[in-house]
C-alpha cells in the first residue's frame, strides 16, 4: 500500500485558500464594525430628538400650565416664527427678537382660528405688538416675559370676546415656545 506524500503544490494551495478566506473575512469585518459604531456615536444622537425637541412642544406648555387653569379638552394655537425690533442701547448692535407663542385656549376659539384666516393675522399682530418697544435687558428677564405672556393672554382674550360676544370663547394660557435675540 503506497501513500503517496502530499504534493508540495497543494499544500501551498490550501494554504493560501486560508489566507485569502481569512483576508476577505477581515475586509468585511472591519468595515462592517467601523459603520455600526459611526451609526451609534454619530447619527443615532443626531436622529434622535433631545428633551423639549420634537413634537412634545405643545404637551409641554399644557403639562406646565396648573391642572386646575387648563380645563380637559383645551386646544393649543401656534403662531411660529414671529419678529420684533428690540430698542438698541448705548453701543449695542441693532438686534431683532425672533419669537414663537403658543395659546392654550377651548374649543370655540380654536373653531374661531379654522374658519377664518383673518383672526390669526389680527392675533399676531397684537402678539407682536406686546414684543415691540423692549430692551434686550427686558426680553432676557424672565418676570418681563411673564408679564408680557400676561398681557399677550388679556388682550387676546378680550379681542376674542369683541369678535365673538355670543360664544363662551377662552384663552388660558399664553407660553413662549422660543424666544431669540439676533442682532442683525
Amino acid at each position: 500500500m503506497s501513500e503517496t506524500p502530499p504534493v508540495e503544490g497543494q499544500e501551498k494551495k490550501k494554504s493560501s485558500m486560508r489566507g485569502t478566506l481569512i483576508m476577505v473575512g477581515i475586509a468585511v469585518l472591519v468595515p462592517l464594525c467601523l459603520a455600526i459604531l459611526v451609526y451609534l456615536m454619530v447619527l443615532k444622537p443626531m436622529l434622535t430628538p433631545a428633551e423639549g425637541e420634537g413634537g412634545e412642544g405643545e404637551k409641554k406648555v399644557e403639562e406646565e400650565a396648573p391642572v386646575e387653569d387648563i380645563p380637559a379638552g383645551a386646544k393649543v394655537l401656534s403662531f411660529p416664527d414671529l419678529k420684533a425690533n428690540v430698542l438698541p442701547e448705548e453701543g449695542a448692535a441693532p438686534a431683532i427678537v425672533i419669537f414663537s407663542v403658543v395659546l392654550v385656549c377651548n374649543e370655540e376659539v380654536f373653531k374661531m382660528f379654522e374658519e377664518g384666516k383673518e383672526y390669526k393675522d389680527l392675533f399676531t399682530a397684537e402678539i407682536t405688538e406686546r414684543m415691540r418697544g423692549r430692551t434686550r435687558v427686558e426680553l432676557e428677564n424672565a418676570q418681563v416675559q411673564e408679564s408680557i405672556l400676561k398681557q399677550v393672554q388679556q388682550r387676546t382674550n378680550q379681542l376674542v370676546r369683541q369678535l365673538e360676544p355670543k360664544k363662551e370663547c377662552e384663552i388660558f394660557k399664553a407660553k413662549f415656545k422660543e424666544l431669540v435675540i439676533a442682532e442683525t
